[in-house]
């Protein structure tokens, strides 16, 4: 059995404390940085128990990770649990993922999240950020967000960026896309 690829993440709305989208300044950051860089729903597991490299992770307060999720785990009592991991099964209140060559036996002090796309943010400001893939075979191009209006949200990529309001190679170029025109849109409304 092998370890099950964890390089696709994917989000959506309905996930248990996903993070809110809503028409007010520095919200699509937020959601950003919860799927990019953060992840979240954390939770600490009544237990995990390891059997013929299979985990077991009970929560009995509700578990909100879905199948195929991947979550990261922490702070495990053998270290070879730190990682990610794709979920093979889950319903109310645990879920299970192959973890080869992981001992068998209970595992305990273990915080568990959804796990991060895999990006960072080398520049931000007030309500401005860029993003770029930590993937090492990525493009390493810039994704900048310039959250400040309520509603809509000016995006732009960038080859090469020095700090967030300073970029080179941008696209669309301001001929192809004036800035005001290539907008994501937050919400319908100015408001939470």
């Amino acid at each position: 059995m092998a370890k099950a690829d964890t390089s696709v993440k994917w989000f959506h709305s309905g996930m248990a404390d996903a993070p809110v989208l809503s028409g007010q300044a520095g919200k699509l950051i937020e959601v950003l940085d919860a799927c990019l860089i953060n992840g979240f729903s954390t939770r600490t597991p009544d237990s995990i128990v390891v059997s013929g490299g299979v985990a077991t992770v009970s929560i009995s307060a509700g578990n909100p990770y879905e199948k195929h999720t991947v979550v990261v785990v922490s702070g495990a009592s053998d270290a070879a649990l730190n990682s990610e991991w794709r979920i093979d099964s889950s319903d109310a209140s645990s879920f299970t993922f192959a973890c080869p060559g992981v001992p068998n036996g209970a595992v305990t002090g273990v915080s568990i999240k959804r796990a991060p796309a895999g990006w960072g943010k080398p520049f931000s400001g007030t309500n401005k950020a860029a993003y770029q893939s930590q993937d090492p075979v990525s493009t390493q191009l810039y994704l900048r967000i310039d959250d400040s209006a309520a509603q809509y949200v000016p995006v732009r990529g960038y080859e090469q960026m020095t700090d967030v309001d300073s970029g080179a190679s941008p696209f669309p170029t301001t001929a192809q896309h004036p800035l005001s025109a290539f907008t994501w849109r937050n919400s319908d409304a100015a408001n939470a």
